[in-house]
């Protein structure tokens, strides 16, 4: 299907990011960091999946938008 990265989360373990192996059909790698998100790691993760409310959920997403962007200008 052409799944580049899987996040999953709990309230035991957090997040987690899975990155597909590149020649690896269906083999995914656990990874700290975003392919798909630049600048993104798992402490990203776990605010934004961990949020609570709508209204945090969407301030949280604000923010991580911006760090993404931030991350993709620096790398022009």
């Amino acid at each position: 299907m052409g799944v580049r990265e899987a996040w999953t989360w709990s309230r035991g373990d957090g997040s987690r990011i899975w990155v597909a192996v590149p020649d690896g059909v269906g083999v995914f790698r656990a990874s700290e960091r975003s392919v798909v998100l630049p600048g993104t790691g798992r402490g990203d993760l776990d605010g934004f999946l961990g949020a609570r409310s709508a209204s945090e959920t969407s301030r949280r997403s604000q923010a991580l938008a911006r760090q993404v962007a931030r991350t993709v200008t620096k790398s022009r």
